[in-house]
């Protein structure tokens, strides 16, 4: 009977042209070809993209300095693209539920986006957490995943998603249109912490300085190289075939 009645608010929430959403970002630091956001961004009225440091991931033992910079770089970049077309972020720290509560009180959202993550225990468990007070509260989650890769899978259910859409085929999904959506209040925005106060949060990388042997993984810097390769790689294609008229 619970399951039923959170059915049918969830589809009358959909039905509701003021519905807002919430984006939570997880590793998909990009605007382009981003399904979650491009959902959400047709769905509602209003989208706030909210991401936080988790202590129970970054305290986990296969989590280093490594994975602390790609995600911060990842995320800085996200956050600046996002605040240049006028779209206001929400970062935190803490656990995921909790900030989650919190958030809700403020911004009384239905529908919750984010990408299916196949990581370690530690993500699914918190996956799990994170899904029962979804239930709990009559918020849809909706988890998109755009590759072969299914948390509970098997050869069968990859082969029968891909028969339905195989991403593989299909074009990248452009920037979405932000025009149409109603700003949230700026209460509710949380800027990206500098690196210097996110690892002054978290003891275990108390110290730890930016390694500039390290390559950015944000969208811009990963835009600016594949066309730096493609423009090499057009060059070396040019040498090429010069060279072959020279020797015929």
């Amino acid at each position: 009977m619970k399951l039923f009645i959170v059915r049918k608010n969830v589809d009358q929430q959909r039905k509701n042209p003021r519905m807002k959403t919430v984006w939570w970002i997880k590793r998909d630091f990009r605007i382009t070809d981003n399904d979650c956001l491009s959902t959400a961004s047709k769905e509602s009225s209003m989208v706030l993209p909210f991401f936080c440091w988790e202590k129970e991931i970054l305290n986990q033992g296969d989590y280093s300095t490594f994975h602390l910079q790609a995600q911060w770089h990842g995320m800085d970049g996200l956050s600046k693209s996002l605040r240049n077309r006028g779209i206001r972020v929400r970062v935190v720290m803490g656990n995921i539920v909790e900030q989650f509560v919190l958030l809700h009180r403020q911004f009384p959202f239905t529908i919750l986006y984010s990408h299916q993550e196949t990581g370690n225990l530690a993500t699914f468990k918190r996956d799990l957490a994170v899904k029962k007070w979804c239930i709990d509260m009559g918020i849809e989650w909706v988890e998109k995943n755009p590759s072969t890769v299914i948390r509970g899978g098997d050869a069968d259910r990859r082969r029968l998603k891909l028969r339905k859409s195989d991403y593989r085929i299909e074009l990248p999904l452009a920037i979405p249109d932000f025009d149409h959506l109603e700003s949230v209040t700026p209460a509710l925005s949380n800027p990206q912490p500098t690196w210097e106060e996110l690892t002054c949060a978290f003891p275990k990388f108390a110290g730890q300085s930016i390694s500039s042997s390290l390559v950015k993984v944000d969208e811009k810097t990963a835009w600016d190289y594949n066309q730096k390769t493609e423009h090499n790689m057009f060059d070396n294609h040019r040498s090429n075939i010069e060279a072959w008229k020279r020797i015929s």
